[in-house]
């Protein structure tokens, strides 16, 4: 569904800063969600890390719906720059996290094998994404394509939480995963975290 989005969004990129008159800005706003979002994956990798895979996950679909909110409610391109920044590091953030899992659950002779399934829904999107986009754009507005992503994403992300949470809570009845409790108190958490965040 994320790629199915981000084809969509490529299909209508062009009508946004269009609409605004400053369609010059275009390449502006891609470079400037590439590179933030590019900066941001060793955080999200430290995240994953120290939270765990579920955490990330959701906080990539958030930053995501963010994104998707801005880029709907966006008056100006300096507010669509800003969501599209929140989009893509939510973007980048979920693929690296669903790259993780997949190497978490398979083994080194089957990774490829899950891989290959897992890109292949972007042979679909490739070709589906441009029609849906062209779908919105005449018979509606570039803003209902980005809020109704965003309802759809939320849908098809919450089976994936569950399941994810569902396996958390499985590994730690079978303590294979167990965390302690710290005993921190909510200062010594933040400067650990700070810490934990640096290395």
């Amino acid at each position: 569904m994320d790629t199915l989005l981000q084809a969509v969004h490529s299909g209508l990129v062009a009508y946004v800063t269009s609409s605004f008159s400053q369609h010059g800005l275009l390449a502006v706003t891609g470079i400037f969600g590439s590179v933030v979002a590019g900066v941001g994956k060793l955080a999200i990798a430290k995240l994953i890390d120290i939270r765990g895979r579920c955490e990330g996950f959701l906080l990539m679909i958030l930053f995501i719906i963010i994104g998707m909110i801005l880029k709907a409610l966006c008056k100006n391109v300096e507010t669509y720059a800003a969501g599209h920044t929140f989009y893509w590091v939510g973007h980048i953030g979920l693929s690296y996290i669903v790259n993780v899992i997949i190497s978490d659950m398979t083994s080194l002779r089957n990774r490829m094998i899950m891989w290959g399934l897992y890109m292949s829904p972007r042979l679909a999107s490739t070709f589906g994404g441009p029609k849906i986009a062209e779908l919105f754009y005449e018979h509606s507005t570039y803003r209902w394509a980005f809020g109704s992503f965003c309802i759809i994403l939320v849908g098809f992300s919450i089976p994936v939480a569950v399941v994810l949470i569902a396996n958390e809570r499985k590994a730690k009845a079978m303590g294979i995963l167990q965390r302690e409790k710290s005993g921190r108190t909510l200062w010594e958490s933040t400067v650990y975290y700070l810490i934990e965040f640096d290395s």
